[in-house]
């Protein structure tokens, strides 16, 4: 009887999700899809940042205090995250940039038709 009650519990509490989901998908975004974007980019964001080239390594002075204290030494760093807001469409991160990491500013490369290409490589 306890297998039942988990299985009708677990019906009950998922099935008006993906209905919700389906019907208002605006409601579901305000509702799950924000804290499950959410937790997925605080669990994700430090591997993607060191997959991009965005971390950077301890100053050397941190490393000396790690040395002389016997201590870990410190791993590289990703840009900080100031701020997560959450839109209509997505999240807007906005980022601090330790010294050392830049950001690109040159123009997206253009492709043969002479727009740009949309390829964040």
């Amino acid at each position: 009887m306890d297998a039942l009650a988990v299985a009708l519990l677990l019906v009950a509490v998922v099935a008006p999700v993906l209905v919700l989901r389906w019907w208002r998908p605006a409601w579901y975004w305000m509702a799950f899809g924000i804290v499950f974007a959410v937790v997925r980019v605080l669990v994700r964001y430090r591997s993607v940042m060191e997959a991009c080239g965005l971390t950077v390594p301890p100053p050397r002075w941190r490393l000396t205090l790690a040395r002389w204290s016997k201590r870990e030494v410190p791993e590289w760093r990703a840009p900080r995250i100031l701020r997560i807001r959450p839109t209509r469409t997505g999240l807007v991160l906005r980022l601090r940039l330790r010294p050392g990491q830049t950001r690109t500013t040159s123009p997206p490369p253009r492709t043969g038709s002479g727009t740009p290409s949309r390829c964040t490589t």
